[in-house]
């Protein structure tokens, strides 16, 4: 009989790797989501909301308001998601006047336009909110949004001299 003991180690916690492991992976996936992305190129012209104004004015469009910070991880998902894509892009440049809205940078314009939670898109006609939408939404939503939004905001009546 053997009297010497086991050199084998007990596996109480070899349970603790997989564990551990699905731990580091969520952890890796939730920075991933939450770093900041690029600003989708309809917002990338830097345009105050007033010069946006003066433009719509002038351009006869709506003033499309993204409202968004570097913080926000729903913001960022938006951001990759339906706000790159191309079509999308090319409609908000084609039919109006874009403003990148950083609420942190911004405070002032984002409590003038009643903006409680991000990411939040805002159409302006003149002094005037016509729709806004908060969270994401993917592209085939936001392109029916922004359409619905701007048929809501039609351009004003040009007076017609009396004669």
């Amino acid at each position: 009989m053997n009297d010497t003991p086991s050199r084998r180690r007990p596996r109480r916690f070899s349970f603790l790797i997989p564990i551990l492991a699905i731990i580091a992976l969520l952890m890796g996936l939730q920075w991933w989501a939450g770093r900041s992305a690029e600003t989708p190129p309809a917002f990338r012209v830097t345009t105050t909301l007033a010069e946006a104004a003066s433009h719509a004015t002038e351009s006869n469009r709506p003033v499309l308001v993204f409202a968004t910070a570097s913080w926000c991880g729903p913001c960022q998902v938006f951001k990759r998601g339906a706000l790159a894509d191309a079509g999308i892009n090319k409609w908000i440049t084609d039919h109006t006047e874009p403003v990148y809205l950083d609420v942190d940078k911004h405070p002032q314009d984002a409590a003038e336009l009643g903006i409680r939670s991000i990411p939040a898109l805002v159409v302006l006609r003149g002094d005037s909110i016509v729709a806004s939408h908060s969270g994401v939404m993917g592209a085939p939503a936001l392109r029916s949004w922004l359409e619905e939004s701007a048929a809501a905001a039609p351009a004003p009546a040009i007076p017609t001299p009396a004669g």
